[in-house]
């Protein structure tokens, strides 16, 4: 079973794809790349990068869920938000990510035998970590990566702009379909909508945005759909559909293509 395709954006920017559905991005630059994420951490995923870069790669993690970290032992060091830290080592803990990944697996009818999922969820040692702030600037030569601070699904999600290539980097701060807030580790539906604000204040420094799933390229009207998607939950929270599922409890409003799952008890 093939775990990784590619799909090149430009002639310096690749997304990959596991087959767990979750995006990574390469960027390119003069003189290092930067891998956007890493995964859910299947095998191959250093070489999947070198036969596209020979150049050194960072990784910078977005947020610290299993789907976007579980990929950095094979790397040398990884970058993300002091914030997250504790989510990310929660994500990498072999029986949590067996669990996860069952239900994954499950969901994208994925022909795993269990004990292939048990050694699967299985990580190397993690590698060394800087922590990243927000406006935080990466320079790959001649490539301008900067680090918007998105706190939402997770208290320490990024988004991470391309500044040359007018591109978001927005991995589950703002995807097709929907975006969850209802994680004990999440922001609430006010920081959220917070974030969602402070992209729109930026919003003539991009044309595109590349979500962690999903659909993409995504347009900027995105923004517009998932602020008055928050706007709404907080003018009448308690009217948003009950939902259960393997990921949690919550509340969930749909609006159009959006939908935002949150908490009563976290707006």
């Amino acid at each position: 079973m093939e775990f990784y395709s590619t799909v090149q954006i430009d002639a310096h920017t690749w997304m990959i794809k596991d087959c767990f559905q979750s995006y990574m991005y390469l960027l390119e630059g003069d003189t290092q790349a930067a891998l956007i994420d890493s995964g859910i951490g299947l095998p191959g995923l250093r070489e999947s990068v070198g036969r596209l870069t020979q150049k050194p790669v960072i990784v910078i993690n977005t947020h610290g869920h299993l789907d976007h970290v579980g990929g950095n032992c094979q790397f040398e060091k990884y970058y993300m938000m002091q914030t997250d830290h504790e989510v990310l080592q929660e994500h990498t803990d072999p029986v949590f990510r067996k669990n996860l990944m069952e239900g994954f697996a499950q969901e994208f009818q994925l022909p795993f035998k269990k004990e292939e999922l048990e050694e699967l969820a299985k990580l190397g040692d993690m590698p060394f970590f800087f922590q990243i702030m927000d406006g935080q600037v990466f320079d790959l030569g001649s490539r301008t990566l900067e680090v918007i601070a998105t706190p939402g699904h997770t208290r320490g999600s990024v988004c991470i702009l391309d500044r040359e290539r007018r591109n978001l980097f927005s991995a589950d701060t703002v995807c097709d379909q929907g975006i969850l807030l209802f994680f004990t580790h999440s922001a609430s539906v006010r920081e959220y909508l917070k974030s969602i604000r402070s992209l729109q204040e930026r919003r003539t420094r991009f044309e595109r945005i590349w979500p962690g799933h999903h659909s993409l390229p995504l347009g900027l009207d995105y923004l517009e759909m998932y602020e008055e998607c928050a706007e709404q939950i907080l003018t009448m929270p308690e009217r948003g559909e009950d939902i259960c599922s393997n990921l949690g409890e919550g509340k969930l409003w749909r609006m159009g293509r959006v939908s935002i799952t949150y908490q009563l008890q976290n707006l």
